[in-house]
C-alpha cells in the first residue's frame, strides 16, 4: 500500500461537499520551482507518476521513484516533476498494475504579472524522523520541498512587542535594566477567490517542521498560531486562512543599559542579575 506524504505540494484532493458550489483550483508554480512528490509505503515497490496536459489529456512523460529504505519493511519514494514547458496539467500515480489517484491540476508559468501575487515557501525538518511519512534526507543531503500558493503579508497587519525589566533606585528613579523587542506578522493565504481547505491543512502541517522559509526567510509560528479559517461566501468552496507568525531569527539582541551593565553579572549564558553592590538599592518595579 502506498499513502502520499502529509507534505505533498501537489494534491490529490477531490471535494465531496455536496452543500458546495463546484469550482477547480489551479496550483501555481514558476518554471524553477522544484516540485517533489513522495510516497510512503511497503520496501521495494515500483510506483510511477504519469503527467498529463490537462486542456486535451495527452499524456506528457512518465517519472520512476528513487527508493529510500527508513526501516525493515517501509520505504519513502520521491521524483520530482521536471523539464516540462509552461502549461497547465495534472498527475496520475500508476502501481501495482492500475492507476490509484490523479492530482488536481496545475500551472507552471513564468509570467510575473502571476507570480508575484503569490508567495514561495519552503520547508524542511532537520531531525528527519519521518515526520508526516516523509523523509527528508538522504545520505546526508537535505532535500527541501516547495509550494507557491497566494499569500502574503500586510505592513498595516504586523505587531511590535517588548520584554524589558525595570528597577527603582533609592530615589525612586526608574531605570530601565534591559529591553528586547520582536514583530509579529500576519501570514495570509488566499486571494478574493480564496484557497481549498487542504491548502490551509498543508499550511498547518509545514509550521510543525524544524525550518519553513516564505521568499527567502525563515520563520516560525507564534506561540500556538493556526491558519484560522474565513469564509468568503456561503457555498464557497474556497477560503482565506490567517496565521500569526514571527521571524525564526531576532536580528536585533537584547539591550542591556550601558550604566548598569557592569552592576550586572552572569549566572547563566546571557541571564544576568544585580551583584547588590553596597549603594545599588534597587528593587523592581
Amino acid at each position: 500500500m502506498l499513502k502520499i506524504s502529509a507534505l505533498s505540494p501537489i494534491f490529490f484532493f477531490e471535494n465531496n461537499d455536496k452543500t458546495e458550489r463546484k469550482r477547480t483550483y489551479f496550483q501555481k508554480f514558476s518554471t524553477i520551482d522544484n516540485i517533489y512528490i513522495q510516497l510512503y509505503g511497503n520496501i521495494g515497490q515500483e510506483p510511477i507518476l504519469k503527467l498529463f496536459c490537462f486542456d486535451s489529456g495527452r499524456q506528457i512523460r512518465n517519472y520512476t521513484f528513487s527508493e529510500f529504505q527508513v526501516n525493515q519493511s517501509q520505504s519513502t519514494f520521491t521524483t520530482k516533476i521536471e523539464n516540462i514547458n509552461e502549461g497547465t496539467y495534472f498527475v496520475e500515480l500508476f502501481a501495482n498494475g492500475k492507476t490509484l489517484t490523479s492530482s488536481n491540476p496545475f500551472t507552471i508559468t513564468s509570467d510575473e504579472s502571476i507570480l508575484d501575487y503569490t508567495s514561495l515557501i519552503r520547508y524542511y525538518d532537520k531531525s528527519n524522523n519521518n515526520i508526516f511519512n516523509t523523509s527528508f534526507s538522504e545520505n546526508g543531503k537535505i532535500r527541501a520541498f516547495e509550494i507557491r500558493v497566494e499569500a502574503g503579508m500586510k505592513n498595516s497587519e504586523s505587531l511590535l512587542f517588548v520584554d524589558n525589566e525595570f528597577f527603582r533606585n533609592q530615589r525612586q528613579e526608574t531605570i530601565q535594566l534591559y529591553s528586547q523587542t520582536r514583530k509579529t506578522e500576519l501570514f495570509t493565504i488566499g486571494d478574493a477567490i480564496g484557497v481549498p481547505k487542504y491548502i490551509g491543512e498543508l499550511i498547518n502541517n509545514v509550521f510543525c517542521l524544524s525550518d519553513v522559509e516564505i521568499n527567502g526567510k525563515s520563520y516560525v509560528r507564534s506561540e500556538n498560531s493556526i491558519p484560522e479559517l474565513q469564509v468568503i461566501s456561503e457555498r464557497h468552496p474556497f477560503f482565506i486562512y490567517k496565521m500569526t507568525i514571527e521571524e525564526k531569527t531576532n536580528e536585533i539582541g537584547l539591550i542591556i543599559t550601558q550604566d548598569y551593565q557592569r552592576r550586572l553579572r552572569i549566572t547563566e549564558d546571557d541571564d544576568f542579575r544585580l551583584t547588590g553592590e553596597k549603594d545599588d538599592l534597587l528593587r523592581a518595579v
